[in-house]
């Protein structure tokens, strides 16, 4: 069942001595920014919203450990099913200072009532802010709820205003000391100083972490990865999800001028584990472009069943793959058109998969992205911790060696078992004067 994949995150499982430090060298930034995961996500949450609260109070460490002035500011956080994500931007001569206060994270939390309840204001904040402005946020989450069903997925990582509610400050204290005082962490730095000159001044102040770095202008990276052999982040223990049936459902909103459609795929790919996350760069390539064959293309060009639509995939442990369409309608056609149609385009291209020259061209153009990395060094160093988190370092850094072994055969055979998946379902949005 998919409620199983709550098991995968279990604080046995994590090794404090064992979190890692990976120093990143690019001219692209002043001073240092700091990107620190911890494996702790809302898929752990004994109460919906728990990680997320936990988060902002986290975020007040500075001033909940008597910390100040804090070496972490332009500070931000961010909850996903999976993990948290502490960013900071750190002063050039505060990187050792920033890396300690990151390990109070750790340490027994112990807020007090007035924080928390600080706290749960900004955080059922965050959430009504959400509900004005996504007008269709209840029924989105109606959906979800009702397709994903006893998994991590039923409920969103942001929680609910009834749980943000009922979390008591002993349960928030549990909470922290079961999921974070053992969390083996993660923390990608991104810095302008030689990387050799860093990794060692980490290594004699972290003796508990393992450390590594790279530099964005070497060829190859992994020269500089002192942090070979390290894991996934994320356990794979559990049972293989269950599969269900298509599931389509409407649902009115007051303030929508068109239909719109929610398409959504949970697959579980079948392909070495090495490969996986090549191969979902150049799915994603290929969905977000206007390439023959490409969804726009048949879609929004061809068929005119879309005006405009939007895909993403979303991967998880285990080899979990979502992938999310949301498409508007085009002229006079109705959301269930469309829903058919999205159904039809999948079912078609996942069994037929892409043309050599066209996975020859995607493929190449991932490389490029990679080479060129050290244009768009932030994005990079969050996209590269969370595939480290999800398939391990090793697997991370060789992505552009795997792109370079890939075979059309290969990609098309994976595409085939996602078009096989666990759930899938539509959610078609309608004005309510429509309904």
């Amino acid at each position: 069942m998919l409620s199983s994949i709550r098991r995968w995150i279990a604080p046995e499982v994590h090794d404090a001595r064992s979190s890692a430090i990976l120093y990143i060298e690019t001219a692209a930034v002043d001073g240092y920014l700091v990107h620190h995961w911890v494996p702790v996500g809302s898929a752990a949450d004994p109460i919906p919203g728990a990680a997320h609260l936990l988060e902002h109070l986290l975020s007040a460490a500075g001033k909940s450990y008597g910390m100040a002035p804090t070496a972490l500011y332009s500070a931000n956080a961010f909850t996903s099913f999976f993990w948290t994500r502490f960013d900071a931007k750190v002063a050039q001569d505060r990187l050792i200072e920033a890396i300690d206060q990151l390990r109070l994270l750790r340490e027994p939390l112990d807020p007090s009532p007035k924080l928390i309840e600080t706290e749960k204001s900004i955080t059922r904040q965050e959430i009504y802010q959400y509900r004005s402005a996504f007008a269709e946020l209840e029924q989105h989450r109606a959906f979800d709820a009702q397709l994903f069903s006893n998994s991590f997925l039923e409920q969103w990582p942001m929680g609910t205003i009834e749980g943000i509610e009922a979390l008591t400050e002993r349960g928030l204290n549990e909470f922290h000391r079961q999921q974070y005082s053992a969390a083996r962490t993660l923390t990608v730095i991104l810095g302008n100083h030689a990387g050799p000159m860093v990794e060692r001044q980490l290594r004699s102040q972290c003796r508990s972490a393992r450390t590594g770095s790279l530099s964005l202008h070497a060829e190859p990276e992994r020269q500089k990865g002192g942090l070979r052999g390290s894991p996934s982040w994320l356990a794979h223990d559990g049972e293989p999800p269950a599969t269900t049936g298509f599931l389509e459902t409407t649902a009115p909103v007051p303030s929508l001028q068109r239909e719109r459609v929610l398409y959504k795929m949970l697959a579980q790919p079948s392909a070495e584990e090495a490969a996986q996350p090549a191969m979902r760069s150049i799915l994603a390539g290929f969905l977000a472009s206007r390439l023959p064959g490409s969804p726009h293309y048949e879609l929004v060009d061809k068929s005119r069943l879309a005006a405009k639509l939007e895909i993403w995939l979303e991967p998880f442990p285990n080899n979990l793959l979502r992938m999310t369409t949301d498409a508007l309608v085009a002229g006079e056609v109705s959301g269930e058109e469309l829903s058919r149609g999205l159904q039809q385009y999948f079912d078609g291209f996942l069994q037929t998969g892409l043309d050599p020259a066209t996975f020859g061209r995607l493929r190449d153009r991932e490389i490029k992205l990679l080479d060129n990395r050290a244009e768009s060094p932030r994005d990079f160093a969050v996209a590269l911790g969370e595939e480290i988190l999800l398939c391990g370092y090793d697997i991370a850094v060789d992505r552009r060696d795997t792109l370079r072994r890939l075979t059309p055969d290969g990609m098309n055979a994976w595409l085939a078992t996602i078009g096989k998946p666990l759930r899938a379902g539509a959610l078609i949005l309608k004005p309510e004067a429509a309904t």
